[in-house]
């Protein structure tokens, strides 16, 4: 019980007694007058809590800095699981007061030599190991799934692994199972002829309807790499016959040989929107026109989808999905946010953002998650977000998102670059950052 609580004890103070008599003596044989007491009640208004705070929660390995954090996640038990960039996935013990966490010395899993990763800010930090999310019923199935850039194809993949059958915190490495690949694509400038590396996306949630949800970015090329702007040469975001600038609706529950445009090992749910059996357009796109969503979430009360697109030098946006509305087009390369590039989308019905902001607020929107824990509940119904360069933690709220945000927690010249949120089994929300293995929590002080 947060001690500003404590404040309701004192809600209802006496501020004065008034004795006056009473209009009529009611007196006995010896004559008493009796009187009344009145007792005026005034209301004072509850403190408002303390400001919410980043606190450091626990390193993710102690093995040195150069670790950039790209997913934080659960099990459904106590424990956080932390994935980094190189392709690692640690096990973080969380102490009974929940304000702390201790990683576990081996890695849950290892599989840095399959993931591209290249960690210099100079030449391009968007691969690696991208996703991480556990099956609703891992409890019972001990299937996981990540995506992550390959090493030297630079595809994207998605794939399934189950946790080893002797320890809970160790992954069975040999369970590994490829559900899905797209290649990069790959552009041609005065240097010659290259694979794009950038807007791979790679958020990975289940949603309230048990599918697996996936974002994929363009592609690329990179805007400084092409004379085109915008870039995406290729008009991904817009085709519908390619899995690039999507996000992607799967079965993983079930085989039965409808994939489409991905490897296999999984069924598209019959009521996808663009469903048309193998060729033509792929039957794993749930909505289109995105550039680079790196980072997704679904409010757990209302199943809403809360999207953070990433923009190309212009503006950066939050989308919100209501539950269950796929299909819908979300204007890149067309659009950035409201702001128009081309005129390819006349015409057509586009979905904009319930919030946009110009570069000089930021360049790299991080997308967070919607509180719905009881742990703070001066947070509850909040939508969390923040941005790459700027750092300062923002909230809309999750009921009216068309609203402005407001500021929740400002940055300053130590607060890390931060890359991804999370949210433990209670629904309190992490965060993580570049060159900086320590997960960071955020708590309303005197809980």
């Amino acid at each position: 019980m947060m001690k500003w609580m404590q404040w309701l004890a004192c809600v209802f103070v006496f501020l004065i007694v008034i004795v006056t008599a009473s209009a009529t003596v009611q007196g006995d044989a010896s004559g008493q007058v009796s009187a009344e007491l009145y007792l005026p009640i005034v209301v004072v208004p509850l403190p408002p809590p303390p400001p919410p705070v980043i606190y450091p929660f626990g390193r993710a390995t102690n093995l040195g800095n150069n670790y950039n954090i790209t997913a934080i996640t659960h099990a459904g038990d106590d424990r956080l699981f932390i994935a980094v960039q190189r392709g690692i996935i640690y096990v973080m013990e969380v102490a009974p007061d929940g304000m702390s966490g201790t990683a576990l010395a081996t890695p849950f899993l290892n599989i840095s030599g399959s993931v591209q990763s290249i960690w210099d800010p100079d030449s391009n930090w968007e691969e690696g190991l991208l996703g991480l999310v556990f099956h609703p019923n891992y409890a019972a199935n001990g299937q996981f799934f990540v995506s992550y850039t390959e090493t030297d194809t630079h595809d994207i993949i998605l794939a399934r692994f189950n946790v080893s059958a002797s320890d809970p915190n160790q992954a069975d490495r040999n369970s590994y199972v490829e559900l899905l690949r797209q290649p990069k694509p790959v552009f041609t400038n005065d240097t010659g002829e290259h694979i794009g590396l950038v807007h791979n996306a790679g958020a990975l949630h289940f949603g309230p309807d048990g599918y697996l949800y996936m974002s994929i970015g363009d592609g690329g090329p990179d805007p400084t790499q092409v004379a085109s702007r915008p870039a995406d040469i290729f008009k991904n975001g817009q085709r519908r016959d390619t899995l690039l600038g999507k996000i992607l609706r799967i079965d993983v529950d079930r085989n039965d040989g409808s994939a489409d445009c991905g490897v296999g090992n999984y069924a598209i749910p019959a009521n996808n929107p663009f469903v048309d059996g193998p060729g033509g357009l792929c039957d794993e796109i749930w909505s289109y026109g995105w550039r680079n969503p790196w980072r997704f979430s679904f409010d757990t009360l209302t199943g809403d989808l809360f999207i953070g697109e990433v923009g190309e030098y212009v503006h950066d946006e939050i989308d919100v999905e209501p539950a269950g509305f796929g299909g819908r087009n979300y204007g890149w390369r067309c659009y950035q946010g409201t702001w128009q590039h081309t005129t390819e989308c006349d015409g057509q019905m586009l979905t904009f953002p319930v919030y946009e902001y110009y570069i000089d607020d930021g360049t790299s929107v991080i997308g967070g998650f919607v509180y719905r824990g009881a742990t703070y509940p001066s947070l509850y119904g909040l939508y969390l977000f923040t941005d790459f360069y700027d750092r300062t933690i923002q909230t809309l709220s999750a009921e009216y998102p068309n609203l402005p945000p407001k500021d929740l927690i400002a940055a300053d010249a130590t607060t890390p670059r931060w890359t991804t949120f999370g949210t433990d089994v209670n629904g309190d929300i992490y965060l993580g950052g570049i060159y900086n293995p320590m997960i960071y929590k955020i708590i309303v002080p005197d809980n």
